[in-house]
């Protein structure tokens, strides 16, 4: 899924996205939208830095929602993100004009009709089959079981886990050394990227292509100084 799809799908579920969220995310999505619509698409790390901002700021929500569902799908290393930018003002400007319809015009609940409301079952289910697709890539990657862990006692802490379809646990095998240990590096961009909230996004860092590093990052560890992989992860999530 396309950055610009996730704020397409976040603009269908505006109202129970914004009931979900607590104050706090709220205002830090709304200022990550703004920062996101206000660039101009010249800088591409700080478009990444700004939609990685509102993907952190989705997190709190039910994960059966389908935004949040939709969050595991989102790629920000491989395509192109600066179309985001258009699309976040596109949904700053839709809130802004029905924030003002809704002064001026209040609609009663009982006065909607259904098909008032876009059909947002063919969006979920758009959703639900590019996050499929994105989580079947990550799944096809090299990964330990979680037999194969505790055989190797080795703790989960700090690791990517990701979920199979028969809900089995699969650790990503780019994460450990050779004697099976995991990766110092590894688990402390792990720890960057919040793996434990967002294990399928840090996955997708990881496995996908990175133009900051011209390169797959789990391809090249031990290729490249763990500072340069600090680096671009750090890039990725730390704002101005």
């Amino acid at each position: 899924m396309t950055a610009e799809a996730l704020l397409a799908l976040l603009r269908r579920h505006w109202d129970d996205v914004a009931a979900a969220l607590d104050e706090r995310h709220r205002e830090v999505l709304l200022a990550r939208l703004d920062a996101l619509a206000g660039l101009q698409g010249g800088d591409e790390m700080a478009v990444k830095r700004a939609l990685h901002g509102v993907k952190l700021a989705l997190l709190p929500l039910p994960l059966d929602h389908p935004v949040r569902r939709a969050l595991d799908g989102v790629r920000l290393v491989a395509a192109d993100p600066r179309p985001a930018a258009g699309a976040a003002r596109e949904l700053l400007d839709w809130l802004s004009a029905s924030t003002a319809q809704s002064v001026e015009q209040p609609v009663e609940q009982s006065d909607r009709q259904p098909d008032e409301r876009p059909d947002e079952q063919a969006g979920t289910r758009e959703a639900d089959a590019l996050v499929a697709e994105a989580q079947r890539r990550l799944l096809a990657a090299p990964a330990l079981s979680d037999a194969q862990l505790d055989s190797l006692r080795v703790p989960d802490a700090g690791l990517i886990r990701l979920l199979d379809t028969e809900g089995e646990p699969r650790f990503p095998a780019f994460q450990f050394a050779a004697d099976g240990s995991p990766l110092p590096v590894v688990t402390r961009i792990n720890a960057l990227l919040l793996a434990d909230q967002d294990p399928w996004g840090a996955a997708d860092w990881w496995l996908g292509g990175n133009s900051w590093l011209g390169g797959t990052p789990a391809r090249l560890l031990g290729l490249v100084s763990d500072d340069l992989l600090t680096a671009a992860a750090v890039a990725l999530t730390e704002g101005d």
